[in-house]
């Protein structure tokens, strides 16, 4: 099951700098055309509830207190903040991933440059390679078969610990 990422965006080239859910912007479509397989981008509804509480300045200044009072109702497990500005035609995103579900602290961090459509790819990129790199295994020594065997063996088991998917890698 891919993890639920609330993505809080300010455009300053926009009417309205919160990017919502809506046809209005393209940046919902594109973060989510990008085919994760660990996450679901999903954009608040910029109604009353969330336009009274959250300001663009709660997002850049990464205010989590209300930020994550708020977000509770979208249910995510993190949160994107992020900054896009254009100049010249290219795109500019400084974001942040933060946790939700507990005290909101940041994850990772990173920037994209580029048309909106790899800057969403970008995002998604470093954000996948963050879980891999998180969720890897390394096994050293291994030079018999049957000790393969057995390093697949506690691959497989669910008590270790509840994975997605595992990549091994073998020296």
């Amino acid at each position: 099951m891919s993890e639920r990422i609330l993505c809080w965006l300010v455009d300053s080239t926009a009417k309205e700098q919160i990017v919502p859910d809506d046809k209005s912007t393209r940046w919902p479509q594109l973060f989510n055309y990008q085919g994760s397989v660990s996450y679901r981008f999903i954009f608040p509804i910029m109604d009353l509830d969330d336009a009274t509480q959250i300001q663009p300045t709660t997002i850049e200044n990464a205010f989590m207190s209300p930020l994550l009072l708020v977000s509770r109702r979208y249910d995510a497990d993190k949160l994107l903040l992020g900054q896009l500005h254009q100049q010249d035609g290219e795109w500019t995103l400084d974001w942040q991933l933060h946790d939700a579900r507990n005290d909101g602290a940041v994850i990772i961090r990173g920037q994209a440059r580029g048309m909106q459509n790899q800057l969403a790819n970008q995002v998604v990129a470093a954000l996948e390679a963050y879980v891999q790199e998180r969720n890897s295994v390394t096994v050293k020594n291994v030079r018999q078969l049957s000790q393969i065997d057995t390093v697949f063996k506690l691959a497989r088991l669910e008590t270790v610990a509840p994975v997605q998917s595992s990549y091994l890698q073998f020296y």
